[in-house]
């Protein structure tokens, strides 16, 4: 019984680098798992896919613990207020109606999708500055290009992306269930230094008249129902920094699982589609998500309480057997490919085109620079953040 007590170890230095085998621990013996944490942990697909779709569960709670923190935090004489602040409107933890405001919102003004060219642009333009024979594919590459491309589509200074870049690496560490004091000071400076360069930005209008920000402002400015300035703000640093970490994962993971399984050549753009579908399922750069239950539950023969915290292991649910046959190997012709690494239901990524999109073309483009690559890096680096999965460095020997 105290086995089964534990099987949740989210602390464990071991599950940030390979989470897979606690997940399936979780998922043969307890899928629907209450924790020493006192949270209900799901880890089975058709599980996962449920309480996403679920309008009784609902999105915010890792929102409300940032904010208990802080209120902890201030009672102690440490303001942590801006980190509120700055993710107080990001979609994902947001719900009905303001979700669905700021969600229909956004899609109304992001029309232009026919982006590849720009980013073709971009990557082939940040390979021919990589140093060469060898180089750090995460840092030199993968969190660069998509810290780039969202400047360029936001329609800021495109040479701000990679002070923007740093922000948003470290803004995102408040996705972790599990961070310390520590996390919350580097997460706040950068916090506060998001807030007074979009605020400036939108406020002085320092954009391109064809970029997305400039479209939110002017289409702000006519609706009957116009978003506040703090909304505005957080909205502008939700797309960068959600528009960022992930693609950054893809492209790092994705790097090392194709050189380590030999499987770095070129593919024509249905192949590379489905490869990147499968990077994707075998590797999902977000690991976790959080929702709460508005009332009693009845889940998978398990009765969750009213109020209680409910983390949902995708990584977990896109290795599930019950839906993915030889879950553990990276088959990269993979069909009908129903992961789930971008979420489900009224949530489910608006960006997702967009990183996909990214990372299909960054690969493309690597590996036809680089025909022959090679992993100099052997002891590998994991970011320390469970919910979300990355590298923090890769080094390349490419020819």
């Amino acid at each position: 019984m105290n086995d089964q007590k534990h099987l949740w170890k989210p602390w464990d230095e071991e599950n940030f680098s390979n989470p897979y085998p606690m997940y399936k621990a979780l998922q043969q013996s307890d899928p629907i798992h209450f924790s020493q944490t006192k949270e209900w942990i799901i880890t089975r697909y058709e599980d996962v896919r449920t309480v996403l779709r679920d309008n009784r569960f609902v999105a915010g709670n890792r929102l409300d613990w940032i904010k208990r923190g802080i209120a902890y935090l201030n009672n102690k004489e440490m303001d942590f207020q801006a980190i509120a602040s700055a993710m107080s409107h990001f979609l994902l933890f947001l719900n009905p109606p303001q979700h669905t405001r700021v969600r229909k919102f956004i899609h109304s003004v992001w029309t232009n999708r026919d982006i590849e060219p720009l980013i073709r642009s971009g990557t082939r333009d940040l390979i021919s500055q990589l140093p060469k024979q060898q180089f750090d594919i995460v840092k030199d590459f993968g969190q660069v290009l998509p810290a780039l491309t969202m400047a360029n589509i936001l329609g800021i200074p495109s040479a701000d992306h990679r002070y923007l870049k740093s922000l948003a690496l470290n803004l995102i560490k408040a996705m972790d269930l599990y961070i310390s004091v520590k996390d919350l000071v580097l997460i706040h400076q950068s916090a506060k230094e998001f807030i007074d360069y979009f605020s400036v930005t939108l406020q002085e209008k320092r954009m391109k008249e064809d970029g997305l920000l400039h479209k939110i402002i002017v289409a702000n400015e006519k609706s009957d129902e116009p978003l506040t300035n703090n909304e505005l703000i957080s909205i502008s640093i939700f797309l960068f920094t959600a528009g960022v970490e992930t693609t950054s994962g893809v492209i790092g993971t994705g790097v090392y699982n194709l050189i380590n399984r030999n499987q770095w050549h070129e593919r024509d753009p249905e192949a590379w589609d489905l490869c990147i579908d499968e990077l994707l399922r075998y590797d999902s750069p977000v690991q976790l998500l959080g929702r709460i239950s508005t009332e009693e539950i009845e889940l998978g023969g398990k009765t969750i309480p009213k109020g209680s915290t409910v983390t949902l292991c995708l990584g977990a649910a896109n290795r599930d057997p019950e839906l993915f046959d030889q879950p553990d190997e990276l088959i990269l012709t993979r069909n009908q490919n129903r992961h789930l690494a971008f979420g489900s239901g009224i949530h489910f990524c608006m960006g997702d085109w967009l990183g996909k999109l990214q990372a299909r073309i960054a690969l493309e483009e690597l590996v036809k620079t680089y025909p022959t690559s090679s992993a100099v890096t052997q002891d590998l680096k994991w970011n320390k953040n469970l919910a979300i999965r990355s590298l923090t460095e890769f080094k390349v020997a490419v020819t």
